[in-house]
């Protein structure tokens, strides 16, 4: 049994505790490309998502907006590009130029949806006050000196 759940954890899965409603599962399924930019291209996997997915995305296919406890804030990050939904692309040619598809016209109820993002990988180091450009302070100019 130990061994099962040793084997589990380590494929990424996550296990209920006993009684209680299964959890969703999310995993980025290999192979993921980065390029050169940083971005990664990941393939997540929703489970349970009978009751929805929990997912809001900006007109440019982006994630603005996750449920708490959905199976799309298991899986996505804030600012996700997402790129495809169980296959079909999220952009599409109309009138000459490539448009972004909505939601609301790709996706169909089902249990589990197979989805590809664009994420961008955090940099390593300072917080955002790092990188503020602050100009020097001029004491001679300042309101309560000379």
């Amino acid at each position: 049994m130990l061994a099962a759940l040793l084997a589990a954890a380590a494929a990424g899965h996550v296990l209920p505790a006993a009684g209680s409603r299964p959890l969703v599962r999310a995993r980025s399924q290999g192979p993921y490309m980065t390029r050169p930019d940083g971005v990664e291209t990941l393939t997540l996997t929703l489970r349970d998502c009978s009751a929805g997915v929990g997912v809001g995305l900006d007109g440019e296919n982006r994630v603005d907006m996750l449920t708490p406890g959905s199976p799309a804030a298991a899986a996505f990050q804030m600012g996700d590009q997402v790129t495809h939904w169980n296959g079909v692309r999220m952009v599409e040619m109309k009138d000459g130029r490539m448009r972004p598809r909505k939601l609301r016209d790709v996706v169909r109820p089902a249990p589990s949806h197979t989805v590809v993002v664009e994420r961008t990988r955090k940099q390593w180091g300072g917080g955002s006050w790092e990188a503020t450009s602050y100009a020097a302070t001029n004491w001679e100019h300042n309101s309560w000196g000379g």
